[in-house]
């Protein structure tokens, strides 16, 4: 019972009767959950509460406080049935005279209670009431006679009853679910029917009926497996225990259906000894065109065969020889199969299971010298069918079939008569499409393909080669068997030559006989056919095998035009040291270097080294910087470094302004290398790249490695380029890098600012490194970037006195650069101005103010005289600042003339 479709029916249309349904279901459920105590069982609790709550909403009617009574009694809420039973006796004097029926639940529910409070002696005594009240048992009276005797243990009384209500029309759960009960606890009934309607009800509620569930068949299993749908749900529950009952009863209707083949196959898997199992299932095979049977299946089948049948013993031969399985078996049975072959060739019969063998007796024929007259008439037999092919395609719609093979040129057309039709075909797959009868539409219809000569091979198409059968089928056939087998012989250049020259033969497949005839030409030293067999194929349609035989015949042949070709094409299927021959001696001529550049360089990264081939790599080969990185790596795991692939990587990354580790590295060897050799000029990369680092550190404060600090060091003690000590001081202050010379660097950047009049704002960021320099702590440095070539000017004011205009110095990088004297506490306000003659831009006012307070520079210098004055007067030391600057004003005026802006 589906509880859930029940609410959901309770939920629209509230009744009595639906709620009793309800709780029904749920009271069958926990029933048959009998592991769980009374009152932790969830389903007769939910029950309870379906009961309760209509209870609430719809009142107290007989029928609802009745199934109360019952739960409360099955959930051994004894009290609480006792009480409720006491409200029903109120009135029983009443029940009893004008409802007779509730008086009898009455009394079972006062027995039931009694009996799960444990007072057998009272619930007797409501029993004998029930039993005695009326001389008419109607069914729910004899289902509750037979509930309470099971209860109390009398378990064949009960029993008694059961059967009886059932006899007398009960089908209610009830009954089924206390006979689930009475089974378990050792009942048994050898009344067919009653069992077979328990069984149904059983099997359809998933009832657990293992302990049981042989004594039922015992007396079941006849009437019950005939039905198919039965049969099934009952196998598939109990497989174990229903299978020999189901076999029996099929072998008995001397049923050989598909549908009982799998049972007799089941029965065979499981071993069950049954009289005459495996004479039906061969037979249901042999009947249901079903060619899988297990190797003991025909063994016990052989042992005690039926011979009279012809069809059925060419069938079972048929599996023998067909099925790899059972081959073993041929052996044993020889000569009753040869003897079964040579009675069917003397009759001339005809059919698929003859024809294995007919093939089978040919073969032997062959071999052992068989009368010459039955394996001559075996080959006129099979000539004819030997390739011949049973289509078959489902559907009403599916008309006419096309058939395709890859080997073959065109599509060969059939009409289906009955949905089969027989076409003509080698061994190689097929493919089939469907269409209707008009030929404009394809059917989505199964295929099914049969080959009438099963299981023909190698020895069977010898046979009929040699005879002078010459058709495509054949010679494809054997074709495809030499080249699984990889052999070469005499036998394999004469058919693959036959096959070459029929007409039927695919452009594809052509190509694929004639590579494989080149390879066996080539084998036998035969050069020269197969060059033009290799020369006359398209090596994109051949396997990957063939690549380097075809490469061997054309290097032997010396025609480079072809190798280059060939190369070009294919050499990435080419082993690596045959390659590398080959593209050796193709680097000799230049007109090759086009075509060997990309396969050089593969081979190049595989450590595979050699000069003149990296050169040609170097100069033709369209890589990206990242394959001549890795080139470059790879060269130096095997300690070959190369001048020109250095340079090029190191112009790559100007280019693309990219500035990797590994790129560093080959800088810092490929200047090192200049360096030692006396040589670093503008004219050479290396010295670009110089500048590219430059470029980054001191625009994008970039760090290099330090061994490519090490080198810039290098460079710079070499040709005293003032802007690498610029850049190398960037690193060093703003990287807290230091070296061996990394003092004697900054110093000479410091210098050369002081020479040209202008600060880099990394000097006076860290000021503080220069032991109070006064020419650091007097000057603020003004930076504008903007494009080469400009008019740039510095426009500046102190306060808010007027502006003054300074022209800046261009550097490099775009870098204009003016440095102002700026004192203590004093705020200069500035922009920027590029001046041209249609107009001007002008950058955003700024400013800066002067934070060097004590100036340890020349005593001497106005502006530290000066600024120290401005200092003492700010903290209010008005006597110091006044001797300050009385000195300095009895200094000579040309001396005041020093003071520097």
């Amino acid at each position: 019972m589906n509880a859930a479709r029940l609410e959901n029916s309770l939920d629209k249309l509230p009744s009595t009767r639906r709620v009793l349904g309800v709780a029904a279901a749920y009271w069958l459920r926990g029933f048959l959950d009998s592991d769980k105590p009374p009152k932790e069982n969830d389903s007769w609790r939910k029950a309870y509460y379906t009961l309760s709550a209509a209870r609430s909403e719809h009142g107290m009617g007989y029928e609802l406080l009745c199934m109360m009574i019952f739960m409360h009694a099955e959930l051994g809420n004894a009290d609480l049935a006792s009480g409720m039973l006491a409200q029903l006796g109120a009135g029983k004097n009443y029940i009893k005279n004008n409802n007779p029926f509730l008086y009898k639940i009455y009394l079972f529910l006062s027995s039931f209670t009694e009996i799960k409070y444990g007072k057998n002696r009272k619930a007797v005594k409501f029993l004998k009431q029930l039993d005695d009240f009326s001389v008419r048992k109607d069914k729910y009276t004899l289902l509750m006679m037979g509930v309470l005797y099971t209860e109390q243990g009398d378990i064949k009384r009960g029993m008694e009853y059961l059967w009886k209500s059932y006899a007398a029309g009960c089908y209610s759960m009830f009954l089924y679910a206390w006979l689930t009960y009475a089974f378990n606890k050792g009942a048994r009934s050898t009344v067919e029917a009653f069992n077979a309607a328990y069984l149904r009800w059983a099997l359809i509620h998933q009832i657990d009926m293992r302990r049981f569930i042989g004594d039922l068949f015992d007396s079941t299993a006849s009437a019950f497996c005939r039905d198919p749908f039965w049969r099934e749900r009952i196998s598939a529950v109990y497989p174990q225990n229903s299978l020999r009952y189901i076999c029996v009863n099929l072998m008995r209707d001397m049923n050989y259906t598909s549908a009982a083949l799998e049972y007799y196959k089941h029965a065979d898997a499981l071993n069950l000894e049954l009289p005459d199992l495996y004479h039906f299932l061969i037979k249901s095979a042999y009947h249901s065109h079903a060619e899988k049977i297990s190797r003991q299946a025909m063994e016990r089948y052989l042992r005690a065969s039926d011979l009279t049948d012809m069809n059925l013993t060419a069938f079972v031969y048929h599996l023998m020889l067909t099925n790899r399985n059972l081959s073993a078996l041929v052996q044993d049975h020889r000569e009753s199969l040869l003897n079964f072959t040579e009675r069917c060739l003397e009759n001339n019969v005809k059919g698929r299971f003859y024809y294995s063998l007919y093939a089978f007796y040919i073969i032997v024929g062959t071999e052992y010298r068989m009368p010459v007259k039955f394996t001559q008439n075996a080959a006129n037999i099979l000539r004819a069918v030997l390739f011949t092919y049973r289509v078959r395609a489902a559907g009403a719609d599916a008309k006419v079939i096309y058939a395709a093979e890859k080997q073959r040129q065109g599509v060969r057309i059939y009409k289906l008569s009955d949905g089969s039709a027989l076409i003509e075909a080698s061994d190689f797959p097929l493919s089939f499409y469907s269409l209707t009868g008009d030929e404009r539409k394809v059917v989505d219809a199964k295929i099914k393909v049969t080959r009438l000569v099963e299981r023909a091979d190698i020895r069977l198409y010898t046979f009929f080669y040699n005879q002078g059968m010459r058709g495509f089928p054949l010679l494809a056939s054997i074709t495809r068997i030499l080249f699984l087998r990889q052999k070469s012989d005499e036998f394999t250049l004469r058919v693959l030559t036959d096959l070459l020259a029929c007409g039927e033969i695919s452009e594809y497949f052509a190509n694929q006989v004639k590579a494989s005839l080149a390879s066996f030409l080539y084998k036998t030293g035969r050069l020269t056919e197969a060059l033009e067999y290799f020369a006359d194929t398209d090596e994109n349609t051949l396997s990957e095998s063939y690549i380097e035989e075809i490469l061997a015949v054309y290097l032997s042949a010396g025609d480079l035009d072809r190798v280059a070709r060939l190369i070009s094409r294919k050499n990435s299927s080419i082993a690596d040291k045959t390659l590398f021959g080959a593209l050796k001696r193709l680097s000799r001529f230049q007109k090759y270097h086009d075509v060997i550049a990309e396969p050089a360089f593969r081979l190049l990264t595989k450590s595979w080294y050699d000069k003149s081939l990296l050169d040609i790599v170097i100069k033709r080969y369209k890589g990206v910087q990242s394959d001549w990185q890795n080139l470059s790596r790879v060269l130096s795991s095997i300690s070959v470094a190369d001048e020109g692939l250095d340079a090029l990587i190191l112009e790559k990354a100007v280019y693309t302004h990219r500035m990797s580790s590994d790129i560093q590295r080959i800088f810092a060897r490929a200047a090192g290398e200049r360096l030692a050799g006396g040589v670093f000029t503008e004219d050479r990369v290396e010295y670009a790249f110089m500048y590219f680092c430059i470029y980054e550190i001191i625009l994008n404060a970039f760090k290099p490695l330090y061994e490519t600090i090490e080198i810039l060091e290098k460079i710079y003690l070499f040709n005293k380029d003032p802007y690498l000590a610029y850049a190398l001081s960037y690193v060093y202050l703003n990287h807290s890098v230091v070296t061996a010379l990394s003092n004697r660097i900054l110093a000479d950047a410091l210098a050369e600012q002081e020479k040209n009049g202008i600060v880099f704002p990394a000097f006076k960021t860290h000021q503080d490194k220069f032991d109070g320099n006064a020419y650091i702590e007097k000057k603020q440095p003004f930076i504008y970037r903007t494009m080469p070539g400009k008019n740039v000017f510095l426009y500046y004011r102190v306060k808010d006195g007027n502006y003054r205009k300074l022209r800046m110095r261009y550097l490099r990088f775009g870098l204009y650069a003016r440095s102002v004297s700026v004192f203590y506490g004093e705020t200069i306000r500035f922009y920027y101005s590029e001046e041209m003659s249609t107009g001007s831009i002008t950058t955003p006012e700024d400013e800066v103010k002067g934070s060097n307070i004590l100036c340890k520079g020349d005593p001497n210098d106005p502006f530290h005289i000066i600024n120290n004055a401005a200092v003492f007067e700010r903290i209010f030391q008005f006597g110091q600042a006044e001797d300050i600057l009385s000195g300095y004003l009895k200094k000579p005026k040309h001396y005041n003339a020093k003071l520097m802006i």
